[in-house]
C-alpha cells in the first residue's frame, strides 16, 4: 500500500514549520540577548542591584522588574523590549501551523482512511 499524498503533503508541511520555528527561535533568543547586554551596559547599578537569580537564573524576570521600576518610561528600553517581545511572539505562527498539520493527518487517517 502507497503513502496517501495528503499524508505526505501534510507531513512536509508539519517539518517545514517546525525548521521554521527552530529558526525563529534562534533570532528571538539573538534579539532577547542583545537586548539583555544592552540593559546590562545602559544600567549597570540597576541591573547588579537585581537579585543573583533575576539576573543569571532568569534575566527575563529581572528584565520584569526594571520595568516595574520605571525604566519603561525610557523610550530606548520600551522599543528594544517591545521588539524583542515581538520576535518571540512571531513564533507561534508556525507551531499553530505545524500542529495543525499533524492533526490534519490524524484525523485523515483515523477517519479517511488514509495509507501511510
Amino acid at each position: 500500500m502507497e503513502t496517501s499524498p495528503f499524508v505526505m503533503i501534510l507531513l512536509s508541511g508539519a517539518a517545514t514549520a517546525a525548521v521554521w520555528a527552530f529558526v525563529i527561535k534562534i533570532k528571538a533568543d539573538l534579539n532577547y540577548r542583545d537586548f539583555l547586554h544592552w540593559v546590562r551596559a545602559a544600567y549597570p547599578v540597576e541591573w547588579n542591584s537585581l537579585p543573583w537569580g533575576g539576573r543569571v537564573l532568569f534575566p527575563q524576570a529581572g528584565i520584569a522588574q526594571l520595568r516595574r521600576n520605571g525604566h519603561n518610561r525610557d523610550p530606548a528600553f520600551e522599543g528594544r523590549y517591545q521588539a524583542a517581545k515581538q520576535a518571540q511572539r512571531r513564533m507561534w505562527t508556525p507551531l499553530v501551523i505545524g500542529i495543525t498539520c499533524i492533526a490534519a493527518v490524524i484525523l485523515g487517517t483515523k477517519l479517511f482512511d488514509w495509507p501511510w
